[in-house]
């Protein structure tokens, strides 16, 4: 992820990154981080297990991804700390749901099914 922003943030002003497994994630979800981008040097994209399923930056800090428990229940509250220390300015997205465990799957199956509700998040 550091690679990546750091790559993306030399040709463009802003970086989005965002997980794979959230189904949950529409386009409205993704224009309203960048909207709310304009006024934060980061947007992130809570997750219900404690991680984020979303994150936009516009500068980079190697540090923003450093001592980070990856794939714990400790991830966002690690980054707000990480973005504390930086004095960064961030915004954060309504929670959402990921798909870490076979238990989750039913959670994919409702937001991925054709019959899917048009309701947006």
């Amino acid at each position: 992820m550091a690679h990546c922003t750091y790559n993306g943030l030399q040709q463009y002003d802003t970086v989005m990154i965002i997980g794979t497994d959230c189904p949950q994630i529409d386009s409205l979800y993704c224009q309203n981080a960048l909207r709310q981008s304009r006024d934060n040097d980061t947007v992130i994209g809570p997750a219900q297990d404690g991680g984020y399923v979303m994150i936009t930056l516009h500068r980079f800090d190697a540090r923003i991804f450093q001592t980070i428990d990856w794939g714990s229940g400790r991830v966002l509250e690690q980054t707000r700390r990480q973005l504390r220390s930086l004095a960064w300015r961030w915004s954060e997205m309504h929670t959402l749901n990921d798909i870490d465990l076979p238990a989750d799957l039913a959670l994919a199956e409702k937001y991925l099914s054709p019959n899917r509700s048009t309701d947006r998040l």
